[in-house]
């Protein structure tokens, strides 16, 4: 597997250990309750054919009630690199306050396979409501 991984001006956001990425702060942030801020990794990443990269909130920055907003986030394979913005909220009563250089995501690099859908045919599907 081939992941390339390019730093503008900040490598030291990324850390890789056994077949984990890693995502720091570059620097303090402060995000305030109920908001979403996209964080600039200043990282772009391109994700090689049969394989996704997904990133997920690192469990040090859910302590602090802080969590990738809206969940798990995914890099699909492509032939472009893609910058990575790490969308962060505040889901806490107080300010969320992030160092510098502490774990905010963590990323898993997963083999995936080629799906081929055969002879589909829509059914009569109901819509079934709340009421019964």
């Amino acid at each position: 597997m081939d992941l390339q991984v390019h730093g503008s001006d900040n490598t030291e956001t990324l850390l890789y250990e056994d077949g984990v990425l890693i995502f720091l702060a570059s620097k303090p942030i402060i995000i305030q309750p109920s908001e979403i801020m996209k964080v600039q990794t200043g990282l772009s990443v391109r994700v090689p054919f049969g394989y996704v990269l997904n990133i997920s909130t690192a469990p040090s920055l859910s302590v602090k009630a802080g969590e990738l907003f809206p969940g798990l986030m995914a890099v699909s394979s492509s032939e472009q690199e893609v910058e990575l913005e790490l969308p962060v909220r505040n889901s806490g009563r107080n300010a969320l306050n992030i160092m510098a250089g502490q774990t905010m995501a963590v990323g898993h690099v997963i083999k995936t396979e080629e799906v081929v859908i055969k002879d589909f045919e829509p059914r009569d599907w109901k819509l079934v409501s709340n009421d019964g």
